[in-house]
């Protein structure tokens, strides 16, 4: 049976013996098995699908993050929950570079590319009847802008996967970027809602407990590019 080798980005969390990689294209999938992780690769053997949907440099998804991943998981996003504080964001992420801008009733601190190239997070408070030292929406994109239209970018090396992690951050959640919005559904199941425009396109989700996830796409390419997740207000509890 032909070997396949699969590179892993991610050297701190390497590929384990046994493990299934998942790649779904449309209505196309294809499972892999590792059958001699490495540090950074691992040789692999086809196990269900067809080895020419295979295309080079293709994301997989590791078999390892469809158990713990589920809606309930976004309400505990790169690290912050709701009611967590502006205060408690500037201090794992640091201050030194973020961008703040503050109002009596909404903050709102990005960390963009002062920190690093291809750096995009924001986390803000609600606006007007929120609580503007209270964390409520967190968007994070890992994207490269061409053509005045937004396409995903691996910035798992350089950008906002690395800058998160660099801040001991290891949401599974990052390892969805560059996924397929099909491998999206296959996860987390049928959007509440679907939103689409001439650029990009979002499946939105709320968790059992009032967290509104948006996952977006670009049109063209269908990828994975940025996840917006909104804590449910206080206010309307």
């Amino acid at each position: 049976m032909k070997e396949i080798t699969v590179k892993n980005d991610n050297s701190s969390e390497p590929f384990e013996m046994g493990e299934n990689l998942y790649l779904q294209q449309g209505d196309k999938s294809v499972v892999l098995r590792v059958i001699f992780p490495m540090q950074v690769s691992a040789q692999c053997i086809l196990i269900s699908g067809k080895i020419n949907n295979l295309r080079l440099n293709e994301p997989v998804i590791s078999g390892k993050i469809y158990k713990p991943l589920k809606l309930d998981s976004f309400d505990t996003f790169i690290g912050f929950t709701k009611n967590d504080s502006i205060d408690k964001a500037l201090t794992v992420l640091g201050d030194s570079f973020a961008i703040i801008s503050s109002s009596l009733s909404q903050t709102i601190i990005f960390w963009n590319n002062e920190v690093e190239e291809n750096c995009y997070v924001e986390i803000s408070s609600e606006n007007d009847s929120g609580d503007p030292t209270k964390i409520s929406r967190i968007k994070i994109s890992s994207e490269l802008i061409k053509n005045g239209k937004f396409a995903y970018l691996d910035t798992s090396n350089k950008g906002t996967v690395h800058f998160l992690r660099s801040k001991g951050i290891k949401d599974p959640c990052l390892k969805l970027f560059g996924l397929s919005s099909s491998s999206i559904i296959q996860l987390f199941g049928k959007p509440e809602e679907e939103i689409s425009n001439t650029d990009f396109f979002s499946l939105n989700y709320k968790s059992s407990h009032g967290t509104i996830v948006s996952f977006f796409f670009s049109q063209d390419t269908k990828i994975l590019y940025s996840i917006n997740i909104q804590f449910q207000d206080s206010h309307n509890e």
